[in-house]
């Protein structure tokens, strides 16, 4: 594995967090049209697969000042790094929540724009690591005992708004472990960009509602619960063709494929593989579970199944869809 988790929250949706007392809004956005927005006392939580190391990054903007905790990698409820703001406007880096001071930054922030902050930590006794980057530029680096308590590994990201009066909003958050061949350092201030259904596929084999057409009923922001393809047989397949990707892209470093569903009942098919068809060739990934209640599932390629790195050519060609698997 190479990313880890991505929230995009171009859904329109709260699809790719796990627990929260915030909203998907459209009023301010790092990229696309959708940012995840708390306001005060307000959070949201995702789990990730547990690490004890990664890199990430992350869209932030507050419409006021504020000396708070405003992020922190979690193991459950117990918070092992944070990143807040001093009075002065520099971030600082915490252990556990907003504990021991493990480096301030050198760049102060304020409130009413955008910023991009990415951490690399990792979890150690001994050769732990805290490096905290604003815009691209290092703001400060802690290396010796970044473990607060016993816990060896972290497994959720948690985000909120406990410093002053106004919203705070998130977006394009990006986590990359250390393993694999790309996508395993600095994410680099990627922007996430939603391709909806745009053109029929060339293999159609599920039922549209209301119909006729297949691509008209899976392209709507948020999802929309009257409108979609429902199947009742195994391995039945569904291609759509996508949206291009913006005139600004110049490169692409991973592709997640999101189905937006759920089984009817525990009789089979209860499961979906996800497909890429590239040049003509289908690439159909491993089987996944699909939600008893309406959910997302995801499958992320850090690399082009074909072979080699994504293109934005590729990706503009690119065929997806799904299939039913028992």
């Amino acid at each position: 594995m190479s990313i880890v988790d991505l929230i995009s929250m171009e859904w329109g949706n709260m699809a790719e967090i796990t627990a929260h007392s915030a909203t998907a809004s459209t009023t301010k956005a790092r990229s696309g049209n959708y940012a995840l927005r708390i306001v005060y006392m307000g959070w949201a939580q995702k789990t990730i697969p547990a690490r004890s190391e990664v890199y990430l990054q992350f869209g932030y903007h507050a419409d006021a000042s504020h000396t708070a905790v405003f992020f922190s990698l979690r193991k459950g409820s117990t918070s092992l790094i944070s990143i807040q703001r001093n009075a002065s406007g520099y971030l600082e880096l915490r252990s556990g929540w907003g504990g021991t001071l493990l480096g301030t930054g050198v760049t102060p922030t304020t409130h009413g724009q955008w910023y991009l902050i990415e951490l690399h930590f990792r979890l150690a006794d001994v050769d732990g690591v805290a490096e905290l980057r604003l815009d691209g530029n290092t703001e400060c680096i802690f290396a010796g005992d970044t473990k607060p308590d016993a816990n060896t590994e972290f497994d959720n990201l948690y985000f909120n708004q406990i410093g002053a009066s106004g919203a705070v909003y998130y977006d394009d958050v990006v986590v990359n472990d250390t393993n694999g061949l790309v996508n395993n350092s600095w994410p680099g201030g990627l922007k996430l960009v939603l391709l909806k259904p745009a053109a029929e596929g060339p293999i159609q084999e599920w039922t549209p509602t209301p119909g006729p057409e297949h691509y008209t009923a899976v392209d709507e922001v948020p999802p929309s619960g009257t409108d979609y393809v429902r199947a009742n047989a195994n391995d039945l397949t569904e291609l759509f063709g996508l949206e291009d990707l913006p005139a600004e892209a110049q490169s692409v470093k991973a592709v997640a494929l999101d189905f937006h569903g759920l089984k009817g009942s525990t009789i089979a098919p209860t499961r979906i593989a996800q497909i890429t068809r590239v040049d003509g060739v289908d690439y159909v990934q491993a089987d996944q579970d699909l939600p008893l209640a309406e959910g997302i599932v995801r499958k992320i390629l850090d690399q082009n199944p074909a072979g080699g790195n994504w293109t934005v050519a590729a990706v503009n060609a690119l065929i997806s869809g799904i299939k039913t698997r028992p």
